[in-house]
């Protein structure tokens, strides 16, 4: 049978496991964006061609670090959704409702930037030949 202080136990524990999601949420957006930062660093030195006569390299890891950090983001909000449908299912009133459709416009708006970022990175290496 479950009581009132059984319930509020478990109330408290969901508000706490709420609470470290969303330091967690917080702390992980520091080198998903220091990533983007670097890829764009990347791109300029690749463009500018601040490095001598061999700008593939930086073309490579421009792209590379792009990509890389979008699938480490993506499976960070991979993680999110799961947790938001646990504790949603644990009772927690902050439902996530459309936790897989944000996934999905996540995940469209970076492969789109990717895929248009990839292109414009081929149109600098193919200006630079």
């Amino acid at each position: 049978m479950v009581t009132d202080e059984d319930d509020f136990e478990q109330t408290e524990a969901n508000k706490r496991e709420y609470r470290m999601y969303k330091s967690a949420r917080r702390k992980k957006a520091v080198p998903i964006y220091g990533g983007y930062a670097g890829s764009g660093f990347y791109a300029i030195l690749a463009i500018f061609n601040f490095g001598g006569p061999d700008f593939g390299a930086y073309i490579l890891s421009a792209l590379m670090l792009y990509w890389v950090i979008f699938l480490f983001s993506l499976l960070y909000k991979t993680e999110e959704t799961f947790l938001l449908k646990r504790l949603h299912r644990r009772g927690n009133p902050k439902s996530p409702g459309t936790a897989w459709r944000k996934w999905f416009l996540f995940f469209r708006r970076g492969l789109i930037i990717g895929l248009v970022y990839t292109f414009l990175m081929f149109i600098v290496w193919q200006l630079k030949l």
